[in-house]
């Protein structure tokens, strides 16, 4: 049963795709360089020049597919790879944090799937990825290294599921029309090196302001609904299963994803609010584990459940994670903390404001309001600052643009930090930081200008943690 095993022959395939996605535009720059260099026409010399290039790339992508092999042991896997140079790769089962199960479109129509396994190391690239193997040998795989646990029906304690009305919410508040409109500006910066973008767009120099106003407000439309259906196609069908001492997530329309998280890994809690959502209601919950590594734009951490009313969330706490206490109670900052918060979110506008009205006078009318709107958004972030101790476990809760609440038991703490600068030993207050393992390094969070006697308190329930294990 534990022998080396080779990836499915369609390995072969998604090799070649992935070498054309990073090399096509080189090769495309070298048909051109070269289609005259050929005693033929210049169309056949393209033509020849395009099959040499493919026959290339399928000859590396079958060596690589041939000098991939993988041996899955109980205790551990170990992958062999490399072309010019062996590479092997071993991974211990006490080092997966968790196991990721992805099927794209080529995938499903060879009826394969892509096993990644992610471990502490954390990184840009994962530990251990097989691209393509049967879903029989997946399960097989997730079956090894889950003490032996079998994925099975009965052995679902509790299921979540995301209805498509709040998952329309959720693309919708969601906030994505920033990544949209960035994807625009890069696609702008690479197209105008080949074409002369100003020049198309002479048409619109000679309309009216109106004419800007409606089109900026279609554009920003059109960029809402883009990255609200791109959202919505990655969270479609998402569910949650508890199995055991696991937590189970999938998702997807287009590209299926499967994550296995054992519920020991699981380093922190993160609730989260953006305005829209915090007054509508709804709240999203993340994951930290030490090998999170779900998107380049959430480092670190995993959608546990995308949009849950916030009071439903001390039942599906209980229910998927056990040993995470909901808030019950919540300690705000002191009284003398507020003006800090609302000098230090106007302060940087009113630099920059009184800057700009040294130049432009008309800035004296809008300076107010700005600096008002700066000043009452500083008091709600102090409004949301706070802190609470539920036994064993430490909840922190602040705002930048949304409102995060975090909940880290003891046990998994790294370090515990308590600063003070001069001007908050003046006012007798401290900043108070933990860290927790997350991917390679650590994620921090902070609560700044507390009271200090939550610094005093902090340390002497994080060390007494401490004496206990060294005793």
């Amino acid at each position: 049963m534990f022998e080396k095993r080779r990836l499915h022959p369609a390995a072969v395939l998604l090799n070649m795709g992935a070498y054309i996605w990073n090399l096509g535009p080189l090769s495309m720059f070298a048909v051109f360089r070269f289609r005259n260099s050929l005693p033929f026409s210049p169309f056949w010399n393209s033509l020849l020049l395009a099959l040499l290039f493919l026959v290339l790339l399928f000859t590396f992508a079958f060596i690589r597919w041939r000098r991939f092999t993988y041996m899955v042991e109980p205790d551990q896997i170990c992958i062999e790879s490399g072309i010019w140079l062996r590479n092997k790769r071993y991974i211990p089962k006490e080092r997966m944090q968790s196991i990721h199960e992805l099927q794209d479109i080529v995938h499903r129509l060879f009826g394969l799937v892509k096993l990644q396994i992610e471990t502490a190391s954390g990184g840009n690239d994962h530990e251990g990825v097989l691209t393509a193997i049967t879903r029989e040998e997946a399960v097989w795989i997730q079956r090894v290294f889950s003490h032996g646990q079998a994925a099975s029906e009965e052995e679902q304690l509790s299921s979540y599921e995301l209805s498509k009305r709040r998952l329309l919410l959720y693309a919708a508040t969601s906030g994505s029309v920033g990544l949209v409109l960035s994807a625009a500006v890069g696609l702008y910066s690479e197209l105008d090196d080949y074409f002369d973008i100003p020049d198309a767009l002479a048409f619109f120099y000679e309309k009216t302001a109106g004419f800007y106003a409606i089109g900026i407000l279609v554009l920003g439309l059109l960029a809402w609904a883009v990255g609200m259906l791109l959202v919505y196609q990655k969270y479609y069908g998402f569910r949650l299963v508890r199995q055991r001492d696991e937590l189970v997530m999938t998702r997807g329309l287009f590209e299926k994803k499967k994550v296995v998280i054992p519920l020991k890994r699981i380093q922190a809690v993160k609730i989260e609010e953006n305005m829209v959502r915090q007054w509508l209601g709804f709240a999203t919950v993340h994951l930290l584990s030490a090998g999170s590594q779900e998107d380049e734009h959430e480092k670190f951490s995993y959608i546990c459940l995308p949009l849950v009313p916030k009071r439903e969330l001390p039942g599906l706490l209980r229910v998927f994670l056990p040993g995470y206490v909901p808030q019950t109670s919540f300690v705000r900052l002191p009284r003398r903390a507020q003006r800090r918060y609302m000098i230090r979110a106007a302060l940087p506008l009113a630099v920059a404001g009184f800057t700009a009205f040294y130049f432009f006078p008309v800035m004296k009318y809008v300076l107010p309001p700005v600096l008002a709107g700066a000043m009452l958004f500083g008091f709600w972030q102090y409004w949301d600052a706070g802190w609470s101790l539920e036994g064993q476990q430490v909840i922190l809760s602040r705002r930048r643009l949304n409102r995060v609440t975090v909940l880290v038991q003891r046990k998994h703490i790294q370090s515990l930090a308590v600063s003070r600068t001069v001007w908050q030993d003046y006012a007798s207050l401290c900043t108070v930081r933990l860290h927790v393992k997350s991917g390679a390094l650590s994620a921090s969070f902070a609560v700044k200008d507390s009271d200090e006697s939550l610094g005093v308190l902090l340390r002497a329930w994080y060390s007494s943690q401490k004496v206990r294990n060294v005793s």
